[in-house]
């Protein structure tokens, strides 16, 4: 796939980390279900804002370090240390920040009962960029094995000493203890792991160029997240912050597992993306193949994210969470579209063409005025979820226009394989939610029956007769023997 991995090596680095993001979801599931239970909604709004306020201090403070890490085509210690020096500065100055300015954060979300939550979360701002940074030269060492199991480690045991918070103050400050825990013990382990590589402080002039593509970096991303909390905001201040918190509870299964798997590509392949900065040809197949296999991967998943979802929350949060079970049916595709765009977003991110991503974040951006102005007219959360959609949407098709032009991308190949990705996942969702719902069965006419079985029956025998000739059996078979 580059001149220094394999893609049997990339393949085993993504399984290390996607092995880790599992393990971490499965416990979050788990996690969830039994806070949801101690936690009112409001609490859990709370909470919500917390995270949304610290993750724009973090935004700040991170400066795309980690990035700037993987991007390096040789790593210098003097250089490391000028970043890690760096990356403290940035941290302090998130930590105060957060603290003194949390009141002002609570009255933005008009959620008062955050306040103290987001006091706490300045401590996560503190170790944010230092974490972000260790942890993307961990990765670019190529340590992804031991990265994987430290990862594991420090979010279970974040998970046992937050679920004790939680059992003791029943609050949104409890919730934030597991992630606040997790983001430390992230850090003293990759410190460990970095072998003395970092750790010391050094000049900021030693690292001019990085500091300066981080800048950059952070300020498309703090598009990103205007873009990411706009409807957010809204919806809470003219809904109340317990819909923020269904919307949370919700996201818990669709969008946060999808994230997971989205930095478990996006860790792995970023490096690697550095060697085709001036060689459009050099990525045109290999960037198609691989968002053509992950649209296979996480559309028809979401479908059946989609399908089962609905009937599946309420049995894991128990009663009071019907709000939450609507909205995991379009937080599902919402999830896998943010994945698409993430990994297409990265390579483009690790070329620098940050133009680009200054055009796509201004018309987003506008859409989400809109969107905006629509729910407090009165459109509610229903319109958020509209607006959701088409900003995903939109997005990822802004970035794949790009890069056709660019000639990052082949145009027939892209839109043959997304248009097949995309008939699967709705032939799934039907199958999915139809089954899960005999009602429909019993109640629908003889006809419909018999229509619809010829119809997937149909399916089912072109897609045995064609699938030598389907775009991911095709990209299989050229990736299966190479080196």
């Amino acid at each position: 796939m580059t001149p220094t991995s394999s893609v049997k090596q990339i393949l085993v680095n993504i399984g290390w980390t996607y092995g880790a993001q599992l393990l971490t979801i499965i416990a979050q599931v788990l996690y969830a279900a039994v806070t949801t239970r101690l936690v009112s909604a409001d609490e859990f709004g709370a909470y919500a804002v917390a995270l949304a306020a610290s993750g724009f201090v973090q935004l700040m403070a991170m400066g795309g370090l980690g990035q700037a890490v993987g991007r390096m085509e040789r790593l210098h210690v003097s250089r490391l240390a000028s970043l890690f020096s760096y990356s403290w500065i940035l941290g302090v100055l998130g930590a105060v920040s957060i603290f003194f300015g949390a009141p002002a954060w609570a009255h933005l979300w008009s959620s008062p009962a955050a306040v103290d939550a987001i006091r706490l979360a300045s401590i996560s701002a503190l170790v944010a960029p230092a974490f972000g940074l260790v942890s993307g030269l961990v990765r670019r060492l190529g340590k992804y094995r031991q990265f994987a199991a430290t990862t594991v480690l420090s979010n279970l045991l974040g998970m046992l000493v937050g679920l004790l918070a939680v059992v003791l103050l029943n609050d949104s400050v409890g919730l934030m203890v597991s992630v606040i825990l997790g983001q430390c013990l992230g850090l003293i382990f990759c410190l460990v792991l970095c072998e003395r590589m970092i750790g010391k402080l050094g000049s900021l002039g030693g690292a001019r160029t990085d500091i300066t593509y981080s800048w950059n970096l952070t300020g498309t991303n703090l598009v990103s997240y205007f873009i990411a909390n706009a409807t957010k905001i809204s919806v809470t201040r003219f809904a109340g912050a317990a819909v923020l918190g269904q919307w949370n509870r919700a996201e818990v299964l669709t969008t946060v597992p999808f994230q997971q798997i989205q930095n478990s590509i996006i860790q792995v392949l970023y490096p690697e993306f550095r060697h085709v900065k001036d060689s459009p040809s050099a990525a045109r197949s290999v960037w198609t193949d691989l968002l053509v296999l992950c649209a296979f991967l996480v559309l028809p998943f979401a479908s059946i994210c989609s399908a089962v979802l609905p009937l599946v929350l309420p049995m894991l949060f128990g009663a009071g969470w019907t709000t939450a079970s609507r909205l995991t049916m379009v937080l599902a595709y919402v999830g896998a579209l943010q994945l698409l765009s993430s990994v297409l977003g990265g390579a483009i991110e690790s070329l620098g063409r940050f133009k680009w991503m200054w055009s796509n974040g201004a018309v987003i951006a506008a859409l989400q005025v809109v969107a905006v102005t629509v729910i407090a007219l009165g459109g509610g959360l229903e319109s958020a979820m509209v607006f959701l959609i088409i900003t995903s949407i939109l997005r990822h098709l802004i970035q794949v226009v790009q890069c056709v032009k660019g000639g990052y991308l082949a145009a027939i190949p892209i839109v043959f394989g997304y248009s097949t990705a995309i008939f699967a996942a709705a032939m799934v969702w039907v199958l999915f939610y139809v089954l899960l719902r005999p009602s429909l069965i019993l109640s629908a006419p003889t006809w419909a029956l018999v229509s619809a079985g010829l119809w997937f029956f149909g399916v089912a025998l072109l897609t045995i007769y064609s699938w030598r000739s389907m775009p991911v059996a095709v990209i299989l078979r050229r990736y299966r023997n190479r080196k």
